[in-house]
């Protein structure tokens, strides 16, 4: 099985994305093919643009502003 999980300090490696808005970083576990990341990404919950990429948390704030 293949996750993508939060990066802690016991995750051997570095991350593979960064929030631009808060700066949380994951790791995507076992060997994924780069275009394979952004879907795992996605299906956790990350959104992965073009330009910007935000963790679920900045992602569902970014919704709610955006809503109100």
């Amino acid at each position: 099985m293949t996750a993508v999980s939060p990066l802690s300090p016991e995750t051997e490696g570095s991350a593979d994305r960064y929030c631009d808005s808060c700066g949380r970083v994951f790791t995507v576990h076992r060997n994924v093919p780069q275009e394979g990341i952004d879907d795992l990404a996605r299906a956790s919950g990350w959104h992965i643009g073009a330009e910007e990429i935000f963790c679920p948390g900045c992602r569902q704030a970014r919704f709610s502003i955006s809503d109100a």
